[in-house]
């Protein structure tokens, strides 16, 4: 039997949190922590408007190339990110791509490096509440692949591989005296990148038949005390949108 989940709503019919109704949303959405940037990636779409918002999730909605998008902040971490994927759902959303940025920990990334990830490490607790600690969190893979292919013709070589998706920020920082040893863990199994949302994203996904990916720039690596300037990253995140809108769109 397929796992769902009770609808809630608010008043006005949107939902409980999200704040929106189906006519606010899109079959395909990209998601984003931070609410500022959803007018920054929404930019990229036409006629893009506000249609939703309620507490840390802001929703626009825009055309491109003739089809309907949406671009939603979820918040940071793995709970606000369970509740929009599950609040998704209701609104028959088909497929979502996850944007933003992280912290890479294996020595030798450069700063400005893009990462798909293949799949994530299951260090947090929201996806216990759901499955097994056996089950995997992994990405839809042909969504993963129009991603790649898109990257690339932006200019980008992405790395595709594992992210380690925890929920403790500040414990895995060089200035936490067990940081350097708890991130060198990790980068010893091959994990790439640290972050907070793509295992409950992809393990929510994977339960309600919804297509996730996730295309995460490496801003830093606390490895090496490396890191991109404001300049940098705006530069290329502005190829990572292009990118993802023009998957979404096609």
């Amino acid at each position: 039997m397929k796992f769902q989940s009770g609808k809630l709503t608010l008043p006005n019919g949107g939902m409980h949190h999200l704040g929106a109704r189906e006519e606010d949303i899109a079959e395909k959405v990209i998601l984003t922590c931070a609410e500022e940037d959803v007018p920054v990636i929404a930019a990229y779409l036409e006629n893009a408007k506000e249609t939703a918002a309620h507490r840390e999730y802001l929703t626009y909605k825009g055309t491109k190339n003739g089809k309907e998008l949406a671009v939603t902040s979820v918040g940071h971490g793995c709970m606000p990110m369970a509740i929009a994927v599950e609040e998704l759902n209701h609104l028959n959303v088909k497929t979502i791509v996850k944007t933003g940025t992280g912290q890479a920990i294996l020595p030798g990334i450069q700063p400005g490096t893009v990462i798909v990830p293949s799949a994530a490490v299951r260090s947090e607790g929201a996806t216990k509440e759901y499955v097994p600690e056996s089950y995997p969190a992994v990405a839809n893979i042909p969504l993963l692949r129009k991603l790649v292919t898109a990257l690339k013709e932006e200019g980008i070589e992405p790395m595709v591989g594992y992210v380690r998706t925890h929920d403790g920020f500040y414990t895995e920082q060089p200035s936490d005296p067990e940081g350097p040893a708890r991130i060198a863990k990790w980068a010893k199994l091959g994990v790439l990148l640290n972050e907070h949302e793509c295992s409950s994203m992809f393990v929510i996904s994977e339960i309600l038949k919804l297509n996730a990916a996730a295309v995460i720039v490496a801003e830093e690596n606390v490895a090496d005390g490396t890191a991109l300037n404001s300049e940098e990253k705006k530069e290329i995140l502005d190829k990572v949108y292009r990118a993802v809108v023009r998957v979404l769109s096609e």
